[in-house]
């Protein structure tokens, strides 16, 4: 074969390799585009709050691997007694709070974490417990950060008489977690997520 054929032949391979590369890339990126939408839908601030402190790569693949644990995890509904029982904890719950929002904050986490040890979903570790959140309502997911962070000042007796809008939305925040994992459903829960004239899901007083 002439030189000059020789060097046709090359450069087309070269032409036909950067173009298998740039069409890798090309789904590479539409691959991770996608995987951030689905995850930045799944965990709405809470996904752009992990981003932020770890760095997107560390950060989704942080998210990815509690999605797992999460769809691993058997996810069994509360059974009747149960069900009755946590309610009728709540509606106790509800009636301290007037009386003492600190005590009802505390008793509120605890009753959390029982519910999700019941429903076998990890109640151990924080993120899972966020993640849990995330799977009711993406939004619920860095609510319940914030609520349990007024918990913890809580416990740390770092709450003040200023921080009464704090505990009154984290509380709200509690009441939407408890009734949605008692199958209260996104409908029946629209009434039930404003109290205190305080809308959940804004924050706003209700009109």
């Amino acid at each position: 074969m002439e030189p000059i054929a020789w060097a046709i032949v090359a450069a087309a391979a070269v032409v036909l390799l950067l173009l298998i590369a740039l069409v890798v890339r090309a789904r590479r990126r539409r691959k991770a585009a996608a995987r951030s939408g689905e995850l930045r839908e799944r965990f709405g601030p809470e996904y752009e709050r992990t981003v932020a402190d770890r760095g997107r790569d560390v950060g989704e693949t942080e998210l990815e691997r509690r999605v797992e644990r999460y769809q691993r995890s058997p996810a069994r509904p509360l059974g009747h007694d149960d069900r009755r029982q946590v309610l009728s904890r709540w509606s106790e719950l509800q009636a301290a709070y007037v009386d003492d929002p600190n005590i009802a904050i505390q008793r509120a986490e605890v009753l959390l974490r029982t519910i999700l040890d019941r429903r076998e979903l990890g109640a151990d570790k924080l993120d899972d417990r966020v993640t849990a959140a995330a799977f009711i309502r993406p939004g619920l997911a860095d609510q319940y950060r914030r609520a349990h962070q007024v918990f913890v000042d809580v416990e740390a007796d770092r709450a003040t008489p200023e921080r009464e809008h704090d505990l009154r939305m984290a509380f709200l925040v509690y009441r939407e977690l408890v009734l949605a994992h008692t199958d209260g459903g996104a409908d029946e829960l629209e009434d039930e997520l404003r109290v205190a004239d305080l809308d959940v899901r804004t924050g706003e007083p209700v009109a």
